[in-house]
């Protein structure tokens, strides 16, 4: 992310995105702006008198306007759907007062923050050159328009329009083009008041790093919207850690630290302040173990790096990387408040460094050394881990952190890449009760270690993430726009009487009122009443409804209490009405 600041009578200007540049201010949780004062870069509608086409002056909510002709003609509704969907996806974090309001299509946009009240989002189509920005290899660019007192007064969000392709569908593949959804998710973290996080998997990672369809936000991004936009009742189910990290007397500046849970799952990052102090701010209660590590020299190329200083920010261009990983820290988190633990690290070169990664997905013989974090999904088996590196030897051990997951041995390919650039392979697999989250290989031979911090991912069985508790690929099938209210999961779209999360579990289209559940084997007529038989799974319940006619207009009726399923097969009698033809639909409850 590129960061300049400049003067304009009382407000500063920050611009952010994929590159570098920037001041060195204190430093909490994840990487926020905090300017010399203390003050968190972030939108204050409480205590800023916004203008209305910025800030809703009663709900409180940040508007947005959307350039009306978004990137192609063709799929001009969907591209702009995408992005409505991605600022949902900030406000849908529990615990914060967040809010977004889509305030409506815009001319088409081709300046950044000139102070015209309006936060736009829009591509850039005619020229690279964008209110005096140049957006060469820029896939997105956020301007920042902010005060003395660190308040973001108005932003804009632009996208190259001209250098690349851009697509809707969660299911493409061609990775030539960007998917609007990564880059969106991307910026909008910036245009809040984020820098780029050093954990691997995060969304506010430097594009160098790479964006790819398998999209939502982190636990660090999770934890830096509750940091920065608190409800006041949700405090007490969040906590923070802070110290220092310290080599001898001297505070290390740019160390990188991790909160890591018990699963092994990288929960938060941030990087220390020039005299070793760091916040790992709002992560939920519980149990962590705390590293700092160092990130890779400021003369590593991109193919022989992960993380540099300045891929968070040019505010940490000068960060210390002359020092060996700390020892794990226990540290457990309870609300409301900051536990403290400082670490200590040994000052020299690390004897171990991981440069790159390689993507599961290929075979042995064809090695990468990627900056992307891997993702795999929960019960793969025998995929193809491994790292590459100057500095490993054969009898360097690979790992992975955390439950769940099992690692082959180690194998050590000599001049993988080219001379001097080695790889460690191994084949691994993860359990289908792994726990889902950011795990972190290792690296180790004797007494020396190396991470890569949050660079495998273990998806979850099911995607959730606007957090509405029904599967985003439910949603993204049916609905243009993912996130609406009347994709959600107790809506009833196509008014047939059943929830949208009904209709998920009976394999029903939602928008469809013809489009019913064959759950139901069969409706027998006996002296006592009507006697229903269907297929069920053991434990979950089931609301039974009737009505005398299929078409009727009369609601469904709900018949007694939910019955709960002890086997593959369920019955229920209505003797509500013996003799009586009606007809039945069943609805199966949430857990």
């Amino acid at each position: 992310m590129k960061h300049f600041l400049q003067k304009l009578s009382w407000h500063w200007w920050i611009v952010c995105a994929f590159g570098w540049g920037g001041f060195v201010h204190d430093i909490a949780g994840f990487v926020p702006y905090i300017n010399g004062d203390g003050k968190v870069l972030k939108w204050n509608p409480v205590g800023v008198a916004y203008d209305g086409r910025l800030v809703n002056p009663t709900t409180k909510a940040i508007r947005y306007y959307l350039a009306t002709d978004a990137w192609s003609t063709a799929n001009r509704d969907a591209e702009l759907n995408a992005v409505r969907a991605c600022f949902a996806q900030w406000q849908a974090v529990s615990g914060t007062s967040l809010r977004f309001e889509d305030a409506g299509l815009a001319p088409k946009g081709e300046l950044l923050v000139t102070g015209d009240k309006t936060n736009l989002v829009f591509w850039a189509k005619k020229s690279r050159l964008v209110g005096g920005v140049d957006l060469t290899n820029l896939r997105g660019y956020t301007a920042v328009e902010l005060d003395v007192d660190n308040n973001i007064l108005e932003a804009d969000v632009v996208f190259n329009g001209l250098d690349y392709s851009w697509f809707t569908s969660i299911t493409n593949t061609r990775t030539a083009e960007q998917f609007v959804e990564a880059v969106a998710l991307h910026e909008i973290g910036h245009l809040i008041g984020l820098d780029h996080t050093p954990v691997g998997g995060g969304t506010v990672i430097p594009a160098a790093n790479g964006l790819s369809t398998a999209i939502g936000l982190s636990a660090d991004e999770i934890a830096a919207v509750r940091f920065l936009y608190p409800l006041g009742p949700f405090r007490t189910q969040i906590g923070a850690i802070g110290g220092k990290v310290m080599a001898g007397t001297q505070g290390v500046f740019g160390a990188a630290i991790f909160a890591e849970s018990l699963q092994g799952n990288i929960v938060a990052g941030t990087v220390s302040a020039v005299d070793g102090s760091y916040s790992l701010e709002a992560l939920p209660v519980g149990s962590y173990q705390i590293r700092a590590t160092p990130l890779d020299p400021p003369t590593a190329t991109d193919g022989l790096s992960l993380f540099r200083g300045r891929d968070v920010s040019g505010d940490f261009v000068g960060a210390n990387t002359s020092f060996r990983p700390s020892a794990q820290v226990a540290a457990v988190v309870m609300g409301a408040q900051k536990s403290i633990v400082n670490l200590t690290v040994v000052s020299g070169v690390p004897p171990l460094r991981i440069m790159g990664l390689n993507n599961p997905d290929t075979v042995p013989g064809a090695e990468t050394r990627d900056r992307t974090a891997m993702k795999v999904t929960l019960g793969r088996q025998n995929f193809y881990i491994g790292i590459a590196s100057t500095n490993v030897t054969p009898g360097t051990t690979l790992s992975v952190t955390g439950d769940g997951i099992t690692v082959g041995p180690t194998q050590f390919l000599t001049n993988r890449f080219q001379n001097n650039i080695h790889a460690l392979v191994a084949f691994a697999s993860v359990a289908t009760n792994a726990t889902p989250g950011l795990r972190s290989f290792v690296i180790r031979r004797g007494g020396d270690v190396a991470y890569a911090n949050g660079y495998l991912e273990i998806l979850p069985n099911v995607s959730d993430n606007n957090y509405d508790g029904l599967d985003d690929s439910f949603q993204r099938r049916f609905f243009p726009l993912w996130t609406a209210a009347n994709a959600a999961p107790g809506f009833d779209a196509d008014a047939d009487g059943f929830s949208n999360q009904f209709e998920a579990a009976s394999g029903t289209n939602p928008t469809d009122s013809s489009s019913v559940s064959f759950l139901i084997r069969s409706v027998q007529m006996t002296s006592q009443g009507s006697k229903l038989e269907w297929r069920s799974d053991v434990g979950r319940r089931y609301a039974i409804y009737s009505r005398p006619e299929f078409s009727s207009k009369q609601a469904w009726k709900v018949l007694g209490s939910p019955v709960t399923a002890a086997g593959d097969v369920t019955s229920y009698l209505d003797v509500s009405t013996p003799g009586v033809v009606k007809f039945y639909r069943l609805q199966l409850l949430p857990p």
